[in-house]
């Protein structure tokens, strides 16, 4: 009769103790899923600062121009090349302020140089150039660059 009574305790014993099992590991796949929810969290915010930064980082930066000549009836443009620009936006007038612009695009990163043609002799044209990238979906422009003179013959 003991070893009956000493069975049926254990037996019990066994299935208080799986039930506490179960129960730690329903509390620890819990905490383990709410602790991916959290870290993919962080990782979003984290590449969302990543993407501000780099946006503000471009859009400090400025195209340099290395020389704009004239030429018959066009005007040649040279730059120095941006660090992960995506392409370059080349605005052009004939007077200063830029009234009356015309805007060419170049959607080629590593182009550094661009002749635009058709344009009227003995005319000063000014150009001025800027950058391109898109980055989280939005289009981001560094500053124009200075604007140059150059005069067509």
């Amino acid at each position: 009769k003991r070893a009956e009574e000493a069975a049926e305790a254990a037996k019990a014993a066994q299935k208080e103790a799986e039930e506490l099992l179960k129960k730690a590991q329903e509390e620890a796949d819990q905490k383990l899923a709410a602790a991916k929810k959290e870290l993919e969290a962080a990782g979003e915010l984290q590449k969302k600062l990543q993407n501000m930064l780099d946006k503000a980082a471009f859009e400090e930066s400025r195209v340099a121009v290395k020389s704009v000549k004239g030429q018959k009836k066009k005007v040649t443009i040279t730059w120095k090349k941006v660090e992960g620009a995506e392409g370059y936006v080349i605005q052009y007038a004939t007077k200063s302020n830029f009234k009356g612009k015309k805007s060419i695009t170049i959607k080629n990163g590593t182009a550094v140089t661009r002749t635009i043609r058709k344009l009227s002799a003995k005319k000063t044209y000014y150009v001025r150039i800027k950058a391109y990238k898109v980055i989280d979906n939005e289009t981001v422009y560094t500053k124009y660059s200075v604007k140059k003179k150059a005069r067509t013959k």
